[in-house]
């Protein structure tokens, strides 16, 4: 029997979201691409279209280099939401740490351009922080491991603060590390974060059945900002794109509402805009749902400020 599912539609799909239009996170001018490229297409299937707006923390991209004085550059990537340097950057002594744990944290970081592998987190880095570095070259090793003021959960309050700071390969890492040089050179250019739009993508599809109920056919578009997220989740974007061509066709008795939601990498914003939009009776079952499933270190559904995502500046 003929699959109804063509991999190779979903597989174009993926490529225009992941090739065509590349990383895009919440808020950005890519986010933005992809968010239409999707409603066209429900559209062009003759689906009931939505794009649902919400507010979200976002930013720009950075600009910088690294070099060593007087020699070559260092392939790199500058982080977004960390401090920009002057200019012509700064030029500062290198401190190498072996390790990311506190056995290698102490005052002699301070004023230095710490070199280490991927970076330190929570207590640790605002301990780091404390000792005034002047800039930081993180060697990834994992992506998610990424020494970022706050693109991962933007929402939460920054207590750490930051510092100029690029992204080197673990490839270029190792290179930079067998030959440290005295000094490095560090240049960032970081806009910082602002308060914009991000996009949930709705197409309903109405089921023969005479009833209210509305399945949900759902994945995140959005990718994080350093990669193009044909993982996590632009596959799963296209896959329901892909489905909402083969319901249309074949039919359907349930009414059907494919969504791809904006904003997952940045801390799920588009889902829990998308929540707060629902009729009550829904968004108190989803909400029960979501706070058995999902503790996290900030309210989304609070029972003082009822069904509330969360004291975000977005928000106020």
């Amino acid at each position: 029997m003929r699959a109804l599912f063509s991999g190779k539609n979903a597989y174009e799909h993926l490529r225009v979201l992941t090739q065509e239009i590349g990383p895009r996170h919440g808020g950005s001018e890519n986010d933005a691409r992809a968010a239409y490229y999707i409603r066209d297409y429900f559209r062009g299937l003759g689906l009931k279209t939505k794009l649902q707006q919400y507010p979200i923390y976002s930013f720009e991209h950075s600009e910088g280099s690294l070099r060593i004085p007087g020699g070559r550059s260092i392939p790199c990537v500058p982080i977004p939401i960390t401090e920009t340097t002057p200019a012509k950057g700064i030029t500062k002594k290198v401190v190498f740490l072996e390790g990311n744990d506190a056995a290698y944290l102490d005052e002699g970081v301070k004023g230095s351009i710490v070199v280490m592998f991927n970076s330190f987190r929570g207590d640790l880095q605002r301990r780091f922080h404390s000792y005034k570095p002047a800039g930081l070259v993180s060697i990834q090793t994992r992506p998610n491991m990424s020494h970022i003021r706050a693109p991962g959960h933007s929402q939460t309050k920054r207590k750490a603060g930051s510092v100029p700071s690029v992204l080197l390969t673990l490839e270029d890492g190792l290179d930079l590390v067998k030959k440290l040089p005295e000094k490095l050179t560090i240049k960032v250019s970081a806009k910082n974060e602002k308060v914009t739009k991000g996009y949930n993508v709705i197409g309903d599809l109405k089921g023969s059945l005479q009833d209210e109920d509305i399945i949900a056919i759902c994945a995140h578009y959005d990718s994080v900002w350093a990669g193009p997220g044909a993982f996590d989740n632009g596959a799963g974007a296209a896959s329901v794109m892909e489905l909402a061509r083969v319901y249309k066709e074949k039919g359907n008795r349930r009414n059907l509402r494919f969504i791809a939601f904006g904003g997952e990498e940045m801390g799920i914003w588009g889902s829990k805009s998308y929540v707060k939009k629902l009729p009550d009776p829904a968004k108190e079952a989803v909400a029960k749902w979501f706070n058995e499933r999902n503790p996290l270190d900030y309210e989304v559904f609070g029972p003082e400020k009822r069904y509330k995502l969360g004291n975000t500046d977005a928000e106020k």
